[in-house]
């Protein structure tokens, strides 16, 4: 992939400004925004997919998936 085609978290990543789990936040974000605006287009819809709150929440240790 061309260094021009990334985007601007995956670019700091590769320069070591930001941790993988940083890096991998904003891909989720980006790929749910995204699916988001496919369902949307595709079933001719607005507004939000997700039920609200939606959080993230950062796995500290990974007993915390097992719950």
């Amino acid at each position: 992939m061309q260094a021009e085609n990334l985007k601007t978290h995956q670019k700091k990543f590769i320069k070591g400004e930001i941790t993988f789990e940083e890096a991998l936040e904003f891909q989720c974000k980006d790929f749910f925004i995204s699916y988001a605006m496919a369902y949307n287009k595709e079933n001719n819809r607005q507004g939000a997919l997700f039920l609200n709150p939606f959080r993230r929440l950062r796995l500290i240790k990974k007993l915390i998936l097992r719950n």
